[in-house]
C-alpha cells in the first residue's frame, strides 16, 4: 500500500504539471516525478547500467531539510557526510570524496572483547563466517586470534563478544581494535552517476551539487504549479460568477424560462 509519507513528499498538485508517457495510446506513469526531498540523497543509489555504474551513499534527511532551508534564506548550504538510519557507529571524512566508517568495538577486561556495530552493509552472518571463524581457527599464514567467540545479535542489534589472551588483545590493540577486527570500512562519492532532469546522465563531485540542482528545479516546478492553482481558482471562480449572474437574472426577469415545443423535421 501506499505510504502515508508519500503525499507529503509527491504532492496532488504536482502531477497535473508533469510529463506523463504513453504505452499503446494509454497515460502511465511520467518521464520522472518531483519530490519535495532529493529522495536520490535520502535512500541512496547503486547499481551499474550500460556504459556507466553509479554509488551514492545516504545522507541524513534532517541535515537535507536544513541545508534547503538555508538556500531559501539565501544562506550556502553545509557539507554532508554520509548517514545511515539506526546506525550507531562512526563515519568520519577521510580525504577528497572518501569516508571511514567504523563499527564499534570495546575492551570489557584483559582477556574480553564487546563488538556492538559492524561497518554499513556488513551483516552479521557473513561477519561470522568471514571474520571471526578465520580469527579462531586460524590459516596457513595467519594463527589464530581469539581462542572463542559467542554471539548475542538480533534482528536488530548487533553483539559478540570474542574472547583472547592477554597477549592477543594487547597486540591487537597496538594494532588498533577496529583495523584488527576488520571494523572498518570505506565510502566514497567519487561515482555519483545520475539521471538529471533532461535525461541526460551526469556525474556529480559532490552530494551539493545534487542538492543544488534539486533547489533550482523545485524552484521551477512550484512556479508551474502556482500558475496552475492560480488557472483553476480564476475558472473556479469564472464558474461561480457566471451561475450566481444566471439565478440573478432569473429573479430579475431577463431570462425567461418556461415550457416551449419545439419542432424538428415535422416532429413534434
Amino acid at each position: 500500500m501506499l505510504s502515508p509519507l508519500a503525499r507529503l513528499l509527491f504532492p496532488e498538485h504536482d502531477m497535473p504539471n508533469l510529463t506523463y508517457l504513453y504505452d499503446d495510446n494509454q497515460p502511465v506513469e511520467p518521464e520522472w516525478y518531483c519530490p519535495i526531498l532529493p529522495m536520490v540523497l535520502v535512500n541512496g543509489a547503486e547499481g551499474i547500467g550500460t556504459g556507466y555504474s553509479t554509488k551514492v551513499p545516504n545522507f541524513d534527511v534532517r541535515q537535507i531539510v536544513e541545508n534547503l532551508k538555508k538556500m531559501i534564506n539565501g544562506e550556502e548550504p553545509e557539507e554532508m557526510i554520509p548517514s545511515y538510519k539506526n546506525f550507531i557507529g562512526t563515519i568520519t571524512p577521510a580525504g577528497y570524496q572518501k569516508y571511514t566508517v567504523r563499527g564499534n568495538v570495546e575492551v570489557i577486561d584483559t582477556k574480553t572483547v564487546e563488538i556492538t556495530e559492524l561497518p554499513i552493509a556488513s551483516w552479521t552472518q557473513a561477519y561470522k563466517e568471514n571474520a571471526l571463524e578465520p580469527m579462531l581457527n586460524g590459516t596457513e599464514k595467519v594463527p589464530p586470534i581469539i581462542t572463542d567467540y559467542k554471539d548475542y545479535y538480533t534482528d536488530t542489534t548487533v553483539k559478540f563478544v570474542l574472547s583472547l589472551t592477554e597477549d592477543k588483545l594487547a597486540e591487537a590493540e597496538q594494532a588498533g581494535l577496529h583495523k584488527k577486527f576488520k571494523l572498518e570500512a570505506a565510502i566514497n562519492t567519487s561515482n555519483m552517476v545520475l539521471f538529471d532532469a533532461l535525461g541526460c546522465l551526469r556525474k556529480y563531485e559532490s552530494p551539493l551539487d545534487i542538492l543544488k540542482e534539486f533547489f533550482e528545479l523545485r524552484l521551477e516546478r512550484y512556479a508551474i504549479r502556482k500558475a496552475w492553482l492560480e488557472g483553476m481558482l480564476t475558472a473556479e471562480s469564472d464558474k461561480l460568477n457566471n451561475q450566481a449572474r444566471f439565478i440573478l437574472e432569473k429573479i430579475e426577469g431577463h431570462i425567461i424560462i418556461g415550457k416551449c415545443s419545439f419542432r424538428f423535421l415535422g416532429i413534434e
